[in-house]
């Protein structure tokens, strides 16, 4: 179960790495990371975008980008990363019937919004599983794409659906008996939006008449007939193209619990993109440096009886959170959301948002986070890769109720399932200003 592996946290061996800075932008919350100051590289006109797959393979990714981000940043290269609308802790869209569109949207926000706090006029776009598909329409009508990197791309939207639903199914079997789908393609807790699965269905990149970038990375599924195909049709395209075996991808979408960022996949995307940065740098590099460096806290997104606000916390800004309060009256005790496992905050299915505004609707603050080394909060220095059941944790609870008792959100209950559930009854014992434990689908309540 051990990973034994944390290459862009490599430099925090000695020092403690703070959380990326959050950014909120068109009813979303992004994550950027500008270039490291210790950087020398000359990357100051380019900047790299990630976008995510979804479900199971989002939830599989979110540790592996933060990863790339501190890599790519210690190549003096910036990149963000954010959540689609309806998908992870961005807000629900306005209109759900405008389908993949509202997706799309979003992705030129992101690149505008990269852009104007990098200061770089030119983009590298990388998308994972369904985010290499989007990422290649997405390139199309954006301006200055310095290049696209495609990891385990999925080149059929309507084939994409069908594995992800038989991927589904192996994954999390028992969750299918969870929840009856209101709408489009489900994995138990996860309903594919209908409207985006509608359009989705008729994107097909696999023979393209012609590429969106002249620079095209490709990370290929071993063994998978349709990606050798795509790399031989692309290399007809008169496209500068690198394409490569992803390194151990099943490791790394097996499972949520046992996901293995690939070192060597993120020393790939690094490599090339910093090549490709090579060919744009500005003379005016350090101006934008440090433009880049200084981030201005995220504002609040306002939602159907909520405001949530996405902060950075604890020692040196470790730990990355979401405050999520009421628009009506506040009442009752604020309530933690331990994550369970190596889910990101918002849960599998988005069950830990949705909650924390279902709590707020009835008055109910609330606060949830991501514990050190999992998903978008950076490990700490001398700790180990596994952090399951670990006392490690209860000081990142103990943090979080700092945060709260700073902004005057006393008193707390702590709550957590499976095993955030031991990490909310340990906090609980151990923390005199917890005023209440609510552990749910407990495994054990014992271990040291």
């Amino acid at each position: 179960m051990n990973a034994g592996f944390s290459l862009a946290d490599r430099s925090s061996s000695a020092e403690q790495a703070s959380a990326d800075h959050p950014v909120t932008f068109a009813n979303t919350v992004g994550l950027y990371r500008p270039p490291d100051a210790a950087s020398k590289m000359n990357s100051g006109d380019v900047a790299v975008l990630f976008l995510s797959s979804w479900g199971f393979e989002e939830l599989c990714a979110r540790k592996f980008w933060r990863l790339l981000a501190a890599d790519l940043a210690s190549q003096g290269l910036a990149s963000m990363r954010f959540d689609y609308p309806g998908t992870g802790d961005a807000l629900d869209p306005l209109d759900e019937k405008q389908g993949l569109d509202t997706w799309l949207d979003s992705i030129h926000m992101a690149a505008s919004t990269l852009r104007d706090l990098s200061g770089a006029r030119h983009l590298i776009i990388v998308g994972h599983g369904l985010g290499g598909l989007l990422a290649w329409k997405a390139a199309e009508t954006l301006e200055n794409v310095a290049g696209l990197a495609m990891a385990a791309p999925a080149l059929s939207g309507r084939n994409w659906l069908r594995e992800f639903a038989a991927l589904s199914r192996v994954a999390n079997p028992d969750a299918l008996q969870h929840k009856v789908p209101s709408s489009g393609p489900a994995m138990g807790e996860q309903v594919f939006p209908d409207a985006v699965a509608k359009r989705l269905r008729a994107l097909n990149i696999s023979s393209p008449a012609e590429a969106p970038s002249s620079e095209i990375l490709l990370l290929k599924q071993e063994n998978r007939l349709a990606d050798a195909q795509f790399e031989l049709h692309l290399s007809k395209l008169g496209v500068t193209l690198h394409a490569e075996v992803f390194p151990n991808y099943n490791e790394f979408v097996r499972d949520v619990l046992f996901s293995v960022p690939s070192k060597k996949a993120i020393e790939s995307i690094t490599r090339w993109s910093v090549q490709i940065a090579s060919k744009y740098a500005a003379e005016t590099v350090l101006a934008q440096r440090a433009q880049s460096s200084s981030v201005p806290p995220a504002q609040p997104l306002a939602g159907d009886g909520f405001r949530e606000r996405p902060v950075r916390f604890g020692e040196k800004d470790r730990l990355y959170g979401i405050l999520c309060e009421p628009l009506c009256q506040r009442r009752g005790a604020t309530v933690i959301v331990v994550p369970t496992g190596y889910e990101r905050m918002s849960g599998w299915g988005r069950i830990s948002a949705q909650l924390c505004r279902n709590l707020a609707r009835d008055g109910i603050a609330s606060f949830r986070f991501d514990m050190a080394n999992v998903a978008d909060s950076p490990c700490v220095p001398g700790a180990p890769e596994q952090v399951l059941y670990r006392k490690d944790q209860l000081r990142d609870v103990s943090a979080a109720i700092d945060f709260l008792e700073q902004e005057k959100l006393l008193p707390v209950v702590v709550s957590g399932r499976c095993s955030g559930a031991w990490t909310a009854f340990k906090s609980g014992v151990m923390d005199k200003r917890v005023s209440g434990i609510v552990p749910v689908n407990a495994f054990d309540f014992y271990i040291p």
